[in-house]
């Protein structure tokens, strides 16, 4: 997914739970900021985790979606 270069660059190294921080606009390096605005990241956030598992269905969920976006298009059969 595209990410805003400046919060991911801060983020890139950090926990799950602390990127949900930066993300979310919570902690930005001390001073509140506004959260992200990217649909993806606004999804992330709410994961309680995000390990194998949340990875696997979320690539499924991608991919669904992507394939019906293909069908509504009639780009495939």
């Amino acid at each position: 997914m595209l990410l805003e270069s400046s919060i991911n660059i801060k983020a890139s190294d950090y926990r799950f739970k602390d990127k949900k921080k930066i993300y979310s606009g919570e902690q930005r390096r001390g001073s509140y900021k506004d959260p992200s605005k990217i649909a993806e990241i606004v999804d992330l956030i709410g994961y309680d985790e995000f390990e194998e598992k949340q990875v696997i269905e979320r690539n499924k969920n991608i991919l669904d979606r992507f394939f019906e976006f293909l069908q509504s298009e009639n780009l495939i059969a």
